[in-house]
């Protein structure tokens, strides 16, 4: 990044990490350590990476615990962001295998990316799994199979229809995670040839009667 004259590595973690688990890094300031969090320099969605960093611009807190949120750290950050996006799109288009091993073990941080980047969100959407009433299905394999697909933001209406929907043929989405219906929101909006569609215990209900 040019912005803040930062210079690092960034490590992707080779196993699942919590969404909302502590972001260790390591942050050094004209090479002398800092700190480990980072919060206000990487997107959220970059939590499953382990950055080690180096600014030589951007200003640390009074305290020296942390680095100043300022309008040169907030350009940064956008900086930043669009490395770790052009790396994803290297990979689509140089290791295909690597990025679906990657959207494989960190689906939850590809969708949260996907869902503020529509380029992504058309590049990547076919290789990100979903849970269903038939496991975790990737959405190429329901878009190719499914005339429609159906989803619920409810977790209870997941577990009470899952099993009749299937016998029923239907492939349901658990969208009650988090950014599940936000993603398929903008699915919708940007592939409006496809039907995705909602569906409650009482359409289950409707369609046995």
């Amino acid at each position: 990044s040019q912005t803040g004259a930062i210079k690092g590595v960034a490590y992707i973690m080779p196993y699942k990490v919590q969404f909302t688990g502590a972001k260790q890094h390591k942050i050094y300031l004209k090479r002398m350590y800092l700190c480990e969090q980072a919060s206000n320099l990487l997107p959220e969605w970059t939590s499953f990476v382990k950055c080690v960093i180096n600014t030589n611009d951007l200003r640390p807190t009074a305290s020296r615990e942390s680095l100043m949120d300022d309008d040169v750290m907030k350009q940064a950050k956008k900086e930043l962001s669009t490395c770790f996006k052009d790396y994803l799109k290297l990979l689509m288009l140089k290791d295909v295998e690597k990025l679906s091993e990657i959207i494989r073990i960190h689906h939850i941080f590809i969708k949260a990316l996907a869902i503020e980047d529509n380029e992504l969100l058309k590049m990547f959407i076919d290789y990100i799994p979903f849970e269903t009433n038939k496991g975790y299905v990737p959405f190429l394999s329901m878009k190719t199979y499914d005339d429609v697909i159906y989803y619920t933001p409810s977790l209870d209406d997941f577990r009470q229809i899952r099993r009749i929907a299937g016998s029923q043929g239907k492939t349901v989405i658990n969208a009650a995670y988090s950014f599940e219906t936000d993603l398929i929101q903008k699915v919708k909006i940007i592939f409006p040839q496809l039907r995705i569609e909602k569906i409650t215990p009482k359409d289950i209900i409707d369609a046995l009667g």
